[in-house]
């Protein structure tokens, strides 16, 4: 954590910006946790992030559907397309009238069928669904379709909603990039009728002019007499004897020792009110992220071997934890630190600055099709938690492509207020009781400008993801743990376009892996596809199966760590 003195330089610079001028509504990292949402926005979510305007193409939903524990319904319907583009399918639920914003965002892995589990009674949204041909979120020239009116989320599930993707859509006040329903920015207008102010006509009246020309002549009249006077007291100066001087004249130099004196006072002032503020905010809106408090909160005691899993929300939702330790032979524990939305990026930080590593015999990372290539994030908050002394020039290095970039992140990690700068002129029109403006509502979770842009072949060394991959495994192995990959369950009856593809990259990126590290990888586990209820989510019956599969086969993995290293 860096000390308020070696804050005072970056401040200092960022103190001058902010005397300058308004700070961008563009920019911004992500909204604070437990923060009210910005009016005309609903809050919700794990960030706390408001709903986004469509064409948003850093949106975040405004309620996690795949974490939400509430009475849910199941939406429901077929996903059609005859054109030739090909990218990622997507499904969009915006909210409608009172609702307003994006409230869950889902990818599809084919054609054909697609089943959602929704709130109960959350109200009317429209669906989009869309070919995102760049996989960089909805543009206006990706193949889509909508719903025709919006539909209402009740008690009830809801069946037979058919979208056929054209490349040619018609979205209305749905296509990215325009005012979203209900959230339409009116500017004001000019005051009008009984008791509105109207300027004066050009031009003084003839008489205020007279007045002006008599006052001018008074005043050139004043200044004789001063220029008079003056001349009065030279005289009598001149008969009094000249006294030496004791001290040199500085007056001339007053002036600029005046204003050089105010501008310091002036700066000093700003950087201690933002190391004030700073603080204030951290302790009152900012949440550690999950990973940060998971490893904060592990016990490892002398009397188990420890294996410790790393790895996203579906590891720590596809295991029974207790029912998997009380099947592990003595003196063997698991713990499970998976948590929603890391990346190899996290779990390498949280590793080196975060656990107890000289207590942990076996790392077990858990992953999907694409946890282990998913592009980092590291203008998250649960990403600059863990950052520790000497990490951010390692993570700008290998994330930034720009020096914008760079500064950026360098400046979140160093300010809060930079971070939720976006979030404070939020509830700055919010205290008004007026909407923000459309830039200002996209920009609530800031994206860095200047990132290394995505390939079609994830595992390259361009993907920091793919670079901390190995970082983790090659460091732990090196303090003496044994590293194994854990692949989770996915649906065997998967037919669409993608997933083969996908699975096949995945294989080669883990046969490199193990190659050149000589870590080892537990079998993928065969599950039927009555188990699952998606893609990737396996029924309270999956889980049972997937734990039980798991305490017969990791036993013969786990290596207690050599202490020789």
């Amino acid at each position: 954590m860096y000390t308020p003195a070696a804050r005072i330089g970056p401040l200092l610079i960022l103190a001058l910006a902010v005397l300058s001028g308004c700070p961008d509504p563009s920019a911004t990292t992500g909204m604070p946790k437990n923060a009210p949402p910005p009016a005309g926005q609903v809050g919700g979510g794990q960030a706390g992030a408001g709903p986004a305007a469509p064409g948003n193409k850093s949106e975040t939903p405004a309620t996690d559907w795949d974490t939400y524990d509430g009475d849910q319904v199941t939406i429901s319907g077929t996903l059609s397309y005859d054109g030739s583009k090909t990218g990622a399918l997507r499904l969009d639920f915006l909210g409608a009238d009172t609702l307003g914003g994006l409230q869950h965002t889902m990818t599809v892995d084919a054609l054909g069928p697609w089943t959602v589990k929704a709130p109960a009674k959350l109200g009317n949204v429209f669906i989009v669904g869309f070919v995102d041909v760049a996989k960089d979120g909805p543009s206006s020239d990706d193949p889509a379709a909508r719903t025709a009116d919006s539909i209402t989320i009740s008690d009830k599930d809801i069946t037979g909603i058919d979208l056929k993707l054209v490349d040619d859509p018609d979205l209305g006040d749905l296509t990215p990039g325009g005012p979203h329903p209900g959230n339409a920015d009116v500017p004001p207008t000019a005051p009008t009728g009984e008791g509105a102010i109207v300027p004066p006509a050009d031009g003084p009246p003839a008489q205020s002019v007279r007045r002006l020309k008599v006052r001018s002549q008074s005043v050139r009249r004043l200044k004789v007499r001063s220029q008079s006077v003056r001349r009065l007291k030279v005289r009598r100066r001149s008969r009094c004897p000249r006294r030496p001087r004791t001290r040199p004249r500085v007056t001339k130099d007053r002036p600029t020792l005046r204003w050089m004196l105010g501008v310091v006072l002036a700066a000093s002032i700003a950087v201690i009110g933002l190391i004030l503020g700073d603080r204030a905010l951290l302790k009152r809106v900012h949440t550690p992220g999950q990973l940060a408090t998971l490893a904060s909160q592990l016990d490892l005691d002398p009397d188990h071997h420890h294996a410790v899993i790393l790895g996203t929300c579906l590891s720590a939702q596809h295991i029974v934890l207790d029912r998997l330790n009380a099947e592990l032979p003595d003196p063997w524990k698991v713990d499970n630190l998976g948590a929603a939305a890391t990346t190899p990026v996290e779990w390498y930080l949280a590793w080196k600055n975060r656990l107890p590593k000289d207590k942990i015999d076996t790392l077990i990372i858990a992953y999907g099709r694409f946890d282990l290539t998913e592009p980092t994030t590291p203008w998250e908050s649960e990403t600059l938690d863990l950052v520790g002394p000497g990490d951010m020039d390692d993570l700008v290095e290998t994330a930034c492509d720009t020096t914008e970039c760079k500064l950026d992140l360098r400046l979140q990690k160093l300010s809060a207020l930079w971070r939720y700068r976006p979030f404070l002129a939020g509830m700055f029109w919010h205290a008004l009781g007026m909407a923000p403006p459309q830039d200002l509502r996209q920009a609530r979770l800031r994206v860095v400008k200047g990132m290394h842009p995505t390939s079609s072949d994830p595992w390259t060394d361009a993907n920091p993801s793919v670079v901390f991959l190995r970082r983790l495994v090659t460091q732990a192995q090196a303090e003496g743990s044994a590293v194994v990959l854990m692949p989770l369950p996915l649906r065997p009856d998967q037919a669409g376009a993608q997933q083969p593809q996908a699975r096949k990259q995945l294989a080669a990126g883990i046969h490199d892996l193990t190659k050149s590290t000589g870590v080892v990888v537990l079998p993928t586990p065969d599950l039927d596809a009555t188990l699952f209820d998606d893609d990737v989510h396996l029924k309270a019956a999956g889980v049972d199966a997937y734990t039980d599969w798991l305490g017969q086969k990791l036993p013969t993995y786990l290596k207690v760590r050599d202490t020789a290293k």
